[in-house]
């Protein structure tokens, strides 16, 4: 990160995680946004987006590529920026995560002006876990009992 965004991005470790914190343009004449990226060792990194903060709904319509609050809670926007399978622990979150980021805040400055997600992207469909109680009926089903 340092190599490709000098001192634009402070960093802190713990542990096996690192949290890198910087501002973004994501074009000229937008606005600056304060970013967060967190990555642990064996997981994919994470981007919440400090400030300012992101309209979360226009009229009517959520926020399209974001991941929903944890744990209840108004969170600074966590954006979706990509499928799991899209990212590796080999590639450089500079060169990866931070235009992406970008372009998802593009994205995003055109969502406000026009109430359309230009950027394309999918949403894998979630599992629902198995409840228990499924989990004995399909097993007697398919034992033949």
């Amino acid at each position: 990160m340092k190599a490709a965004f000098g001192e634009r991005f402070g960093v802190r470790f713990h542990g096996p995680s690192a949290r890198w914190r910087g501002s973004v343009t994501p074009f000229e004449g937008a606005d600056t946004y304060l970013i967060e990226v967190e990555y642990k060792i064996k997981h994919v990194p994470r981007v919440r987006v400090l400030n300012p903060e992101l309209v979360r709904e226009q009229n009517g319509k959520r926020l399209p590529h974001t991941y929903p609050d944890e744990e209840g809670r108004r969170n600074p926007i966590r954006p979706c920026l990509f499928v799991p399978d899209e990212w590796d622990a080999r590639d450089s979150i500079a060169a990866t995560i931070i235009p992406w980021t970008c372009e998802w805040l593009l994205h995003y400055e055109v969502w406000l002006v026009t109430g359309e997600w230009r950027g394309g992207g999918i949403h894998p469909e979630k599992k629902k876990p198995i409840r228990a109680e499924d989990r004995k009926k399909n097993y007697a089903t398919d034992s033949g009992a």
